[in-house]
């Protein structure tokens, strides 16, 4: 088998899917993971690469945690601190990590801070492109003093935001569409996500923090019977919520964005 000048086929590959991919993020939002620890939020994000011709529903999002201390408000489109106070991300946390990373990229920087947006918002990174690569870690000493060696996605260079000439064409209709459905919470093509000015406070609910009224986690568990992904799910049963006159009960809220809690869709 020929191989191109400069290709080295006996070079190992760290085996993570979007390995030296150029992608488009075309979802974000904080969600609970369970399978990660109990209770972990985490950043779900949807990133779709330009080679990439198979069905959307198929790709996985990746996942990053956000470490301890962290509610998640606005339907996921945000988190603040559970304290309450202004605080910022931990750089040993898998989300710090991309954060740091994808600052160090040319052209990041001035794009979000002059924007004057803030990473506690999943929205700024909808619509935004990049090319990814790996950042090698250690893990936290466990009780026998030892840690282990892992790979992660990290971004590498930023190719500014996505348009139907520069990505995928799936890609970019999914960004304009979720864009079109969230108005000005949704960032698209061309346009800045909202700044998240974190509320002062927890916020409130009718919900128990310790548990879900039985006849909610009867219907939402109903609700992801008739649906095949999550985000589908998540937006029937937020506007369920709505339509029952039990919007911002925070348990079930917390349910909802709990990807384990209702159906087996699974994410890497």
């Amino acid at each position: 088998m020929p191989f191109e000048e400069g290709q080295n086929p006996w070079e190992l590959s760290e085996g993570l899917p979007l390995e030296g991919a150029d992608v488009t993020i075309t979802d974000a939002m904080f969600v609970i993971d369970n399978e990660y620890a109990a209770g972990a939020v985490v950043l779900s994000m949807t990133m779709i690469p330009d080679s990439y011709e198979g069905e959307l529903g198929n790709l996985r999002p990746q996942l990053y945690s956000i470490g301890k201390g962290w509610d998640i408000v606005q339907k996921g489109q945000g988190v603040v601190a559970e304290s309450g106070k202004f605080r910022n991300f931990t750089k040993t946390s898998a989300y710090g990590d991309w954060i740091a990373h994808a600052l160090q990229c040319e052209g990041a920087r001035e794009y979000f801070v002059d924007n004057e947006l803030a990473p506690h918002d999943a929205n700024i990174w909808i619509g935004t492109r990049w090319s990814l690569g790996t950042h090698e870690y250690k893990t936290v000493k466990d009780s026998k003093g030892e840690s282990q060696e892992k790979t992660r996605i990290v971004p590498v260079a930023y190719l500014g935001l996505s348009d139907a000439q520069s990505t995928h064409p799936s890609a970019a209709k999914k960004v304009a569409t979720k864009a079109a459905a969230g108005g000005a919470k949704k960032a698209g093509p061309g346009q800045p996500g909202p700044r998240l000015v974190p509320a002062g406070g927890k916020a409130e609910g009718n919900g128990s923090a310790s548990g879900l009224d039985a006849e909610l986690d009867e219907a939402f568990a109903e609700l992801a019977k008739q649906h095949e992904d999550f985000d589908t799910f998540m937006n029937a049963a937020f506007e369920w919520m709505d339509a029952n006159n039990v919007a911002g009960n925070s348990a079930a809220e917390n349910a909802i964005m709990n990807r384990r809690q209702y159906a087996s869709w699974r994410v890497s």
